[in-house]
C-alpha cells in the first residue's frame, strides 16, 4: 500500500481536538455528545437552573424546545463534567423512561472523558464519588424508596403528561414533591402544564418560575397553522404551546365566580345529597336568584346526614328556605318523613320533595355546569369566623374542582340537582 500524505496542519489539529477533547464550554459539550448546538437561550436555562440556582425552581417550556435533552440530559452531565462528585436523583414518570434518559446521560458523559465505575439501568456513579448516594440515580413517580436519600439537586423531568392526568395522578405526583422538600431544597420541576390543578399549575404563582412559550426561540417553533390543519385542538395548542390550560369542560365550575354576600330576603330552595353513616359527605345546596345571577351557598359535612340535620335546619331559618329536595338513591323514603317532622317541630313550614335520579350522574353535572350557565352561577362564602366555614370551604373546593371520576361529588351533584 501506498503512503498517504498527511497535511501538518490537519495533524496539528487531530492532536488538539482528538480523544481528549475536553469540552470548555456547554455548547462544545453537547456537540462532542452528539447534540445539535444548543441555542443561546438553551445555553442560559442549564446555566441558570441546572448550574447556579439551589432553590425549587419550576421551568415551564413549549413542546420541541428541548427541555429533556438539553436541560435534564445535557444538564446533567455537565454538571457532573465539571464537579464528578455531584449527586442527582431524577424522577420520570415512568422507571423506562427514566432508564432511557439515564442511557442518553452515560453516553453524554463518556463521549466527554468522563469514566464511571458503575452503570446500571437506574443509576451511575463517578470515580471520584465515594459517598452513599450514586452520582445520578432514576426513580419513577411510583417509587417506595425516596426516602434515605440525599441528593444535591432533585430532577423532576415530566411528572405528569397529557396521557394521564387523573385525580390519582395527581395526588401521586404532589406526594413524591413533598417527599422530595425533605431531601433538598434545590429542585427543578420541567414540564407543561396538562391540568387546571396539577403539579404545575398550583406551584407556578408560588415558586420562581420561567416559561418559554411558543415565539421564544423561533427557530425551533412549530407552525401552529399546520397543526391546526392536522385536528389539533385548540386547547392542546394553548397547553403545549403558550403553556395555559383553557379547556374548562372537564371542571365546569372551575371559572365560577366567589362572592360573600347571599340576598337573605329572598326565597331559596335547596338540595340535599345525603351521606349514609358517614361514607362520604352530605352536601347542602341553598340556592337564590339574584338578578340575573344564581347565589349558592353550599357545605359539605364529613357525616351523615341525620347527624348534620340540626346544623342544616339553623340554616333554613337563616336564609328563607321554601323549599327542600332530597336525594333518595339508597335511602328510602324513611328520611323525608323524618326531616318533615323535624321541621315541623321547628316551626318551619318547607315542603319537602324526594328525588330518584337514575341518569348518569356525571352527565347531570355537565349540564348543570354548561358554559351558558356557568357564568351567572356565584359561589357564596361564609366568613371565617363562621362555625361551618370548613364545610362551606369544602363545598366550594369540591364544586370548583370537580372533573369526571372524581373522588367526592357530593357537592357538584347537590348543586346540579
Amino acid at each position: 500500500m501506498g503512503k498517504e500524505k498527511v497535511n501538518f496542519d490537519e495533524l496539528i489539529n487531530l492532536i488538539d481536538l482528538g480523544i481528549d477533547n475536553k469540552p470548555h464550554n456547554f455548547m462544545e459539550f453537547c456537540i462532542n455528545a452528539g447534540y445539535p448546538p444548543p441555542f443561546p437561550l438553551q445555553i442560559k436555562w442549564v446555566d441558570d437552573l441546572i448550574i447556579k440556582a439551589d432553590y425549587t425552581r419550576l421551568f415551564l417550556g413549549a413542546r420541541a424546545y428541548g427541555k429533556t435533552d438539553y436541560i435534564t440530559i445535557c444538564g446533567s452531565a455537565w454538571k457532573i463534567f465539571n464537579n464528578p462528585k455531584t449527586t442527582i436523583m431524577i424522577f420520570c414518570k415512568t422507571q423506562g423512561r427514566g432508564n432511557g434518559i439515564l442511557k442518553a446521560i452515560i453516553e453524554c458523559l463518556e463521549k466527554n472523558g468522563v469514566k464511571l465505575k458503575k452503570k446500571s439501568a437506574s443509576e451511575i456513579r463517578t470515580i471520584e464519588n465515594f459517598g452513599k448516594q450514586p452520582t445520578i440515580s432514576i426513580l419513577s413517580m411510583g417509587s417506595s424508596s425516596i426516602r434515605g436519600n440525599h441528593p444535591e439537586l432533585i430532577i423532576m423531568d415530566d411528572p405528569i403528561t397529557p396521557e394521564d392526568t387523573s385525580e390519582a395522578t395527581r395526588k401521586r405526583v404532589k406526594k413524591v414533591y413533598s417527599e422530595c422538600i425533605s431531601l433538598t431544597p434545590n429542585i427543578l420541576i420541567i414540564g407543561q402544564p396538562v391540568h387546571k390543578m396539577d403539579l404545575y399549575m398550583e406551584l407556578c404563582d408560588c415558586i420562581p418560575t420561567t416559561r418559554a412559550k411558543w415565539g421564544t426561540i423561533k427557530e425551533l417553533d412549530k407552525d401552529l397553522n399546520e397543526l391546526r390543519m392536522k385536528g389539533i385542538d385548540d386547547a392542546t395548542i394553548q397547553a403545549n404551546y403558550f403553556l395555559t390550560i383553557t379547556d374548562s369542560g372537564r371542571l365546569p365550575f372551575t371559572n365560577c365566580e366567589v362572592v360573600d354576600y347571599f340576598p337573605m330576603k329572598n326565597v331559596a330552595q335547596a338540595f340535599i345529597d345525603p351521606a349514609k353513616e358517614g361514607e362520604d359527605y352530605t352536601a347542602l345546596t341553598i340556592a337564590t336568584q339574584h338578578f340575573e345571577n344564581l347565589i349558592v351557598l353550599g357545605f359539605a359535612f364529613n357525616k351523615s346526614w341525620d347527624s348534620a340535620l340540626p346544623e342544616i335546619i339553623s340554616l333554613f331559618k337563616s336564609f328563607n328556605v321554601y323549599k327542600l329536595g332530597f336525594e333518595t338513591n339508597g335511602v328510602g323514603e324513611f328520611p323525608l318523613k323524618y326531616i318533615r317532622g323535624q321541621l315541623k317541630q321547628n316551626n318551619l313550614n318547607i315542603k319537602v320533595v324526594g328525588m330518584n335520579n337514575t341518569e348518569n350522574k356525571h352527565k347531570r353535572i355537565m349540564t348543570a355546569g354548561n358554559s351558558n350557565f356557568t357564568p351567572y352561577i356565584k359561589f357564596s362564602k361564609v366568613k371565617p369566623s363562621n362555625r361551618l366555614f370548613t364545610a362551606n370551604k369544602l363545598y366550594i373546593e369540591y364544586c370548583k374542582n370537580y372533573e369526571y371520576n372524581v373522588k367526592v361529588d357530593d357537592a357538584p351533584d347537590s348543586l346540579a340537582s
